[in-house]
């Protein structure tokens, strides 16, 4: 990611301006900045010789990313107001302040940040968005981290294409929409970038997770049945470790994911799992892991018959897995059925 160009103030700011001295901050400019205390704050900007301006927290956290964390709008207004050159430094989590504002879910200080008047500040607002920490998390995969939906719907709307960009864990802010179950930015988010989406997941080197898997293991038909009307072909993907759509949906023992692929996508009901995960039919998922209901679901449909007998790459059938873990409710079910 290219640094952000900040344009720097006039020349009334002192000589270290410019320069980020890192000084531990001093206990009461940490406890104005943290209570939003704007009287407090410029006495101590008066009265000591060293800078707030220039002074962060053991976290390398300067006084705007604290302001901007406990959602201080005026305060924020205020320090962008001497020191804009802090809305680019990071702490040691590799967060910028806007990182911070996200977290916290204050829209109206997000807000603050993003719209203090700068020269070329399209350019410079989309620049900060693309920015990300150490755990290659930008302002909007932070904001769905921490549940913020309005937050999210904002900071997407200004930057669309980092709905895709994949943090340390491979979950785009598509995917983390999709597992907290946020539909309308789902919809948003798809109008704009399900087809980057699907070229990423279907590449071999791509490092980001289904948008299915995330709706199925986030329990919410709604968000599954957006993304598939959107794009059918993203039931087919596996996950990173090979894990089908199916086996996710029973992993998570979501049944009415379970029935809504088998009914609208019947095709994938014998895909099988990759080879990291045996090979396994969705029949030994769900007998491996106990999960009776939709077990007997499966034994009742007549088209999934074949199942039952197949073997993963160990030689076992269903039952056989069933048998192994000393799952007695599946070996029942498995059994009676035979």
């Amino acid at each position: 990611m290219e640094q952000i160009n900040m344009h720097q103030h006039e020349e009334s700011q002192d000589d270290n301006y410019g320069m980020f001295v890192a000084k531990y901050m001093n206990p009461e400019i940490y406890r104005a900045a943290k209570a939003g205390d704007i009287s407090g704050f410029k006495r101590e900007i008066e009265d000591r010789e060293a800078s707030p301006f220039n002074q962060v927290s053991p976290q390398e956290d300067t006084v705007l990313h604290i302001a901007a964390y406990s959602g201080h709008i005026l305060l924020v207004e205020l320090i962008l107001t001497h020191r804009i050159n802090l809305f680019s430094k990071k702490n040691s989590n590799g967060n910028l302040p806007i990182h911070a504002g996200a977290s916290s879910g204050h829209l109206s200080t997000v807000k603050s940040l993003l719209g203090f008047p700068q020269r070329d500040s399209e350019e410079w607002r989309v620049s900060a968005l693309k920015e990300v920490n150490k755990n290659e998390e930008t302002a909007l995969h932070v904001a769905l981290k921490n549940h913020h939906e309005k937050v999210a719907e904002f900071l997407f709307e200004l930057c669309p294409c980092v709905s895709s960009y994949p943090n340390k864990e491979g979950k785009s802010p598509l995917y983390m929409a999709a597992e907290a179950g946020f539909l309308d930015l789902v919809k948003l988010m798809t109008a704009e970038t399900v087809e980057v989406v699907v070229m990423d997941n279907f590449t071999s080197s791509s490092e980001t997770r289904s948008v299915v898997h995330a709706a199925l293991r986030g329990r919410n038909i709604d968000v599954l049945e957006a993304i598939l009307k959107k794009e059918p072909k993203l039931t087919y993907l596996k996950d990173e470790d090979g894990t089908t759509a199916l086996s996710s949906a029973i992993l998570a023992g979501y049944l009415e994911g379970v029935h809504h692929l088998l009914e609208k996508f019947s095709v994938t009901s014998y895909q099988r799992d990759g080879s990291g995960k045996q090979g396994r039919n969705i029949l030994h998922v769900a007998a491996k892991n106990s999960k009776v209901g939709v077990v007997n679901y499966i034994l009742k449909t007549p088209e999934l018959g074949k199942l039952l007998n197949q073997i993963d790459e160990d030689g076992n059938t269903p039952l056989h897995l069933a048998a192994i873990n000393g799952l007695n409710r599946s070996v029942h079910a498995l059994a009676w059925d035979k």
